[in-house]
């Protein structure tokens, strides 16, 4: 629960475990995924008392392909972790059964991958999904999914779903120093260009709404007069 004081990077870091400043200071391999990923690990550091072993660019493969987001050790088993979240743009609206499930089953193919691929150095013996919630009905929804997946599908996976609250949305836009009004507003006026996945894509959505609504607080928009944003993703 962030209240109303949300992690403030780096003048915060120290309040991280050594694995969540590690995650921050290595990276990850793209995307806009970073702080989903630290806050997962602080999260498993802390209720289940995991040990980061390896973050998502440091783990070796001996295919190019897939990849875990992070590797830890939890009672003594190294862990291949895959981060996700369970949310809908614009924020606020209902999380959909169809939009979870195919987000479990596109993460489970591609974990599944990453564990067949991974090098002997780095091998896992158990892997997880850890799925942040926007909001409970987002997590129950999450649930819901996962427990009608077919076993084949699931495996022998582990899910953790957990709720963040209070001013979490840096969680699902990886971007920090604006106001949480400020991300709704960016994508508010949307005009003339409509840019439509399906909600089974949310997280296409997720990179691409942090990446435009940054745009549009920089002004990077080379055009004369005040610049007036004409997009609006609809998912």
């Amino acid at each position: 629960d962030f209240a109303a004081d949300r992690y403030d990077d780096p003048a915060e870091r120290d309040l991280l475990t050594p694995g969540g400043r590690q995650i921050i200071l290595d990276g990850n391999a793209g995307g806009s995924s970073l702080y989903s990923e630290v806050f997962a690990f602080e999260w498993l550091a802390r209720c289940e008392l995991a040990t980061l072993l390896k973050t998502e660019t440091q783990i070796t493969y001996d295919v190019v392909g897939k990849k875990a987001d992070l590797l830890v050790e939890i009672d003594g088993r190294k862990v291949g972790v895959s981060v996700t979240r369970a949310v809908t743009f614009p924020f606020g609206q209902p999380y959909t059964l169809a939009a979870a499930t195919t987000l479990f089953e596109r993460k489970l193919d591609d974990l599944q991958l990453a564990t067949m691929q991974v090098s002997a150095a780095d091998r896992w013996t158990s892997q997880m999904v850890v799925a942040e919630a926007y909001d409970l009905q987002h997590a129950q929804m999450a649930m819901q999914a996962w427990s009608m997946l077919d076993a084949t599908t699931r495996g022998a996976t582990i899910l953790i779903v957990y709720v963040t609250s209070g001013d979490d949305r840096f969680i699902y836009t990886d971007v920090l120093g604006v106001e949480t009004e400020e991300v709704d507003d960016a994508v508010e006026p949307a005009l003339d260009i409509v840019v439509r996945w399906s909600q089974g894509d949310a997280e296409l959505l997720q990179p691409l709404d942090a990446l435009l609504a940054s745009f549009v607080r920089q002004r990077r928009m080379k055009l004369s007069g005040e610049y007036q944003p004409c997009y609006r993703i609809v998912a």
